[in-house]
């Protein structure tokens, strides 16, 4: 199936598709709120998006002129109402359909061998906790660049346990 996802799925019926997955996509999409709605809606009750995205520090990030969305550690979180353990709760008034989040990492990947064993280490570390998460983005995050965000988000559907 071929379509241009900044016009979302019009062919596809609500509540119709168990999971969606990208990969270093949704940082090209023009009209990326209107896509996130569309992934609400065609997803079923209980169905995921699995995302992987380039963190906003990461220094390949930048060079792609095609790039259109920066992300961080709370992008994925202004589309939830569930941030009870977040140190800065961000606003999610903006947009009626929720999503959970249901896993949240943040990736760090070097194309330089060296520095991958280093990277390994500070990964298991920023990811131990949501406080480590935010500690890392707020204080570290331009020392040590992370490569990506990768989450998983399940939809808040009316009705549905």
């Amino acid at each position: 199936m071929i379509c241009d996802l900044n016009e979302g799925f019009p062919f596809l019926p609500d509540d119709s598709v168990d999971e969606i997955y990208s990969h270093n996509t949704l940082e090209h999409i023009d009209k990326l709120l209107l896509l996130m709605d569309e992934i609400h809606r065609v997803l079923k009750p209980g169905g995921r998006k699995l995302v992987f995205v380039p963190h906003f520090s990461n220094p390949y990030y930048y060079s792609d002129p095609t790039h259109h969305h920066f992300f961080g550690f709370y992008t994925f979180y202004y589309f939830s109402d569930e941030q009870l353990h977040l140190k800065r709760p961000v606003p999610s008034f903006y947009f009626s359909r929720k999503f959970v989040v249901e896993r949240l990492r943040l990736r760090f990947i070097s194309p330089f061998r060296v520095i991958n064993v280093m990277y390994q280490l500070v990964e298991w570390l920023v990811n131990l906790s949501p406080r480590t998460q935010e500690l890392y983005e707020h204080s570290f995050c331009y020392l040590i660049p992370c490569y990506g965000v990768e989450a998983t988000l399940r939809p808040v559907k009316a009705g549905a346990p």
